[in-house]
Order: structure tokens, then C-alpha cells, then sequence
């Protein structure tokens, strides 16, 4: 089985944000596994995931605000499990 994900279009860049985040830590994990790497590229690459760490959190702060901010409320509550809405 196949499984999608739906995520709105103002999101979407959180969502990329996400997965660079994760890539760079990824990516540095092999680069300091291999013995002959440079501590200049270390040093690179850790600066690299703090930048887009700190993007994560901005985009993320910012939709949260927008959600804050916003009339339809982000948390919807079913009053019964039994019900078919």
C-alpha cells in the first residue's frame, strides 16, 4: 500500500527545511566517519545544519504566529468517537 501525504501549499517550505535539516546532519555523520577529512569541511558543514536549523525554526515560528493569529482554529476536537462526520 501506498501512503500520501497532503500538506498546504504555505507549509511546504517547512517541510523542505525539514528534510535539508536532516540531509546535512546525514551527510556530515559520513563525512566525519571517513578519517581523512579536513576539519575546514567539518567546520563547514556544522555551520551549514546551524543555518538551517535556524531557518527550520524561523518558518516553523512564523506559521505558528500565523495559525495564532488566525481565525479558524488549528485544533479540532470530535465531542464523540462513535460519530461519522
Amino acid at each position: 500500500p501506498t501512503c500520501f501525504l497532503s500538506v498546504p501549499d504555505d507549509y511546504e517550505t517547512i517541510l523542505i527545511a525539514s528534510v535539508m535539516c536532516r540531509a546535512y546532519r546525514e551527510r556530515l555523520s559520513f563525512v566525519m566517519q571517513d578519517p581523512t577529512a579536513h576539519t575546514s569541511v567539518i567546520t563547514q558543514m556544522t555551520e551549514m545544519i546551524q543555518h538551517a536549523e535556524e531557518r527550520f525554526n524561523l518558518l516553523v515560528a512564523a506559521a505558528q504566529a500565523k495559525l495564532a493569529n488566525s481565525i479558524v482554529s488549528p485544533r479540532l476536537e470530535v465531542d464523540k468517537f462513535d460519530r461519522v462526520y
